[in-house]
């Protein structure tokens, strides 16, 4: 399956990622794939207050804000209750969160937006075990974001993201991919870092959608970063 694009997030060193801009020059570069970054709780009130045209878009996510826990309170209902409208606004296809931030996934049960978890990196290495994902997995109604980054981050033979591909293939809602720079600790584009693992991985869950959380330094590298990746995977 050959659909591929970016998340707004790429752009966070250029411009705001919950900006129409920001979403233009995605679209630019692909208009299969989209994901909304609102890493920071208050770029969700920001998308609220925009009418964005997501309409070309095949398949449509929203990463959740990870500067929040979210708990069985008043401030976790508030923000939930936004997504959920905005989910009733756009329709995304899935919204994932860091299981890291949940302390009570039961409180999810109430809003019908379409929940996912992702897989960590070496900053919270327990969420990147089969066991923790599987007890939030099978009891939860949550999918799985398959990050091959964070795969690479925390074991690079790539027995990570074949432990966690074999025990969760039924389960995988979507790819997050990007190269990874280790000295300045940020994702940065593959065509840069030339990462052949990262590739690999990657290679072998083609089938799904992806989303590129690559960093980019200028606008330029959307389109060489989606030009590379497309033919390591697709040629």
């Amino acid at each position: 399956m050959d659909i591929n694009g970016f998340s707004t997030g790429s752009l966070y060193q250029l411009m705001s990622p919950s900006s129409k801009m920001a979403i233009e020059l995605v679209k630019k570069a692909s208009r299969d794939c989209i994901e909304i970054n609102t890493q920071f709780k208050k770029r969700i009130f920001l998308i609220h207050k925009r009418k964005l045209n997501l309409r070309k878009f095949k398949f449509i996510t929203m990463h959740a804000p990870n500067d929040f826990i979210y708990d069985n309170n008043k401030k976790t209902d508030t923000l939930l209750k936004k997504i959920e409208k905005l989910h009733k606004i756009i329709g995304f296809h899935f919204i994932v969160f860091h299981p890291d931030r949940i302390k009570n996934f039961d409180i999810f049960k109430k809003y019908t937006f379409p929940k996912a978890i992702e897989n960590l990196d070496n900053r919270s290495p327990q969420w990147a075990e089969v066991e923790n994902l599987k007890s939030i997995l099978n009891n939860h109604n949550f999918k799985l974001v398959l990050d091959i980054t964070h795969c690479f981050l925390i074991d690079k033979s790539n027995k990570n993201f074949n432990r966690l591909y074999n025990n969760f293939k039924n389960k995988i809602a979507y790819i997050h991919l990007g190269g990874f720079n280790l000295k300045e600790k940020e994702h940065r584009p593959l065509f840069l870092t030339k990462q052949k693992k990262i590739l690999e991985m990657a290679v072998k869950v083609k089938k799904f959608p992806i989303i590129i959380e690559s960093v980019v330094y200028n606008k330029k590298q959307l389109s060489a970063e989606i030009d590379y990746i497309k033919n390591n995977l697709y040629a």
